[in-house]
């Protein structure tokens, strides 16, 4: 007696067990992510408080024979009687949107002020009893089977199967003052069990998981690239999905991503050394509108990138001091690649004028020979482990 469950996500099935007896449970804003099987409960109810119920709710046999199912805040809760309940009384209240009975002798009642989208009354669900209340709403009853329909409030159309002559026969307490019940001549719909086995409707599983092909992209591969192909993974056969990305945990980067059909494509062109790792949260919808989310790590892979610059310690040095192999300055390369190694040479090329001057020995520029004070102008290469290149000129100032 007295159960409150509340803000939490269940991952599976929620059963409410005999063991609650004809106590009162409370569901607060849950998220549950297949269906509420409730099988304790009474007439004190079990309350439905926001939340979302993937699968709706399954109403078995029940220890007091009765339960009262209370839909606040929830405009899509559908309802199944199972073909294994009898003699039960489901009461209803609030804002409900399919309620399918399959079993038989069993009687549902709309409580006062109740809205019912529709009753599904199946060929399983012999001498079921439908009540509607005083300012109930009842907009369609379906039926298959042989119904007693004790009508109060207003119900705007009751539609016979071809499995349910009888059922004409059995209406009561329809008043004239509203709009009636209506028995169409044109209009048959029967209710058949042929697409569940046990004749409730087939019930569409939310998606399980979501696949990405690749989850890495090579660092300024650009806008627009691509990372990889979403899938959707679903017990349903033939089901379609739409993908999005969605705010929650694992989202940080959701910003600097896109998602476009199923693919995830980058937004800007990434930098291995600037930031190697993002995060993302995808959301997978199918056709029957239930969803699954997860959270991916896309790695940026680096590539190896030219160097951009070569400096030189030094460029200056005195007349006097040149002479064969003597040291002028110290070359290094600049490269956004961290761990990068160098050769240098002197290359052919514009500003190669004074290359004869000048030899490099590993990362030392020196002078070939003595040199008369001067300008001086040579062309330098930079290749680094990838073979990658820069060349820049160099100016040495030879002092008097």
């Amino acid at each position: 007696d007295g159960v409150v469950l509340q803000n939490v996500h269940i991952a599976g099935t929620l059963t409410i067990s005999e063991k609650v007896g004809t106590g009162t449970v409370t569901l607060n804003n849950l998220i549950v992510d297949q269906r509420v099987v409730v099988r304790g409960g009474g007439k004190e109810s079990v309350y439905f408080n926001g939340g979302t119920y993937k699968e709706g709710v399954v109403i078995g046999n029940t220890p007091g024979g009765q339960v009262r199912i209370v839909a606040k805040a929830e405009t899509a809760l559908p309802i199944v009687i199972e073909q294994a309940a009898s003699n039960q009384t489901v009461i209803l209240d609030g804002k409900l949107s399919t309620v399918v009975a399959d079993g038989k002798e069993n009687k549902i009642v709309a409580n006062p002020k109740t809205e019912i989208e529709s009753i599904q009354v199946h060929e399983t669900a012999q001498q079921t009893v439908i009540k509607n209340e005083k300012e109930a709403v009842i907009k369609e009853i379906k039926t298959d089977a042989v119904v007693k329909i004790e009508n109060n409030g207003m119900i705007s159309k009751a539609i016979e199967g071809t499995k349910a002559t009888e059922t004409t026969e059995q209406l009561v307490g329809t008043k004239p003052t509203e709009k009636p019940i209506e028995q169409p001549v044109a209009e048959i719909v029967p209710i058949s069990p042929s697409s569940g086995g046990s004749g409730t409707p087939p019930v569409n599983n939310a998606p399980t998981n979501i696949a990405l092909s690749a989850s890495a992209i090579a660092e300024n591969a650009g806008n627009n690239a691509t990372v990889g192909t979403l899938s959707g993974v679903d017990a349903d056969a033939g089901s379609t999905f739409a993908y999005s990305l969605v705010t929650g945990t694992g989202d940080t980067d959701n910003g600097a991503f896109a998602v476009s059909g199923a693919t995830v494509q980058a937004n800007s062109s990434f930098d291995f050394e600037t930031k190697a790792s993002y995060t993302i949260r995808v959301r997978v919808t199918d056709n029957g509108g239930l969803t699954y989310e997860k959270a991916f790590a896309i790695t940026v892979t680096d590539v190896n990138e030219a160097p951009t610059n070569i400096a030189l310690s030094s460029d200056t040095i005195a007349a006097s001091a040149t002479g064969n192999d003597v040291a002028v300055g110290i070359l290094s390369g600049v490269d956004a690649d961290a761990g990068s190694t160098f050769t240098y040479s002197l290359v052919t090329g514009t500003g190669d004028t004074d290359n004869g001057s000048f030899t490099i020995s590993g990362n030392s520029l020196r002078t070939a020979q003595a040199i008369a004070a001067g300008t001086y102008s040579i062309r330098v290469r930079v290749v680094d482990q990838d073979a990658a290149v820069f060349e820049k000129v160099l100016t040495i100032v030879v002092s008097e």
